[in-house]
């Protein structure tokens, strides 16, 4: 399961560090440095699922709304957004 959590947050990285929406709305300019991928993984790891998922499922919500996610999520209900 580690592993891949590794290859999703390395893949969310490198995804966020080639848009500019993304950059912008995490709060980090062009040519900042973004985390390393093992932060993502440590970070996820200090709150328990079901608080991680509430979270999470928040977040995606906001997105949501200011459209920056594909029409196609919005089709999906929020809460049965959660992580293995």
């Amino acid at each position: 399961m580690q592993g891949r959590h590794n290859f999703v947050d390395r893949k969310l990285l490198e995804v966020c560090s080639l848009r500019l929406d993304l950059l912008y709305f995490l709060g980090y300019n062009i040519g900042e440095e973004l985390p390393c991928h093992s932060t993502l993984c440590r970070t996820r790891k200090l709150l328990p699922r079901p608080i991680f998922n509430k979270l999470f499922n928040h977040i995606l919500s906001l997105c949501v709304e200011s459209g920056m996610v594909a029409a196609a999520v919005e089709q999906v209900p929020l809460q049965q957004w959660t992580l293995p």
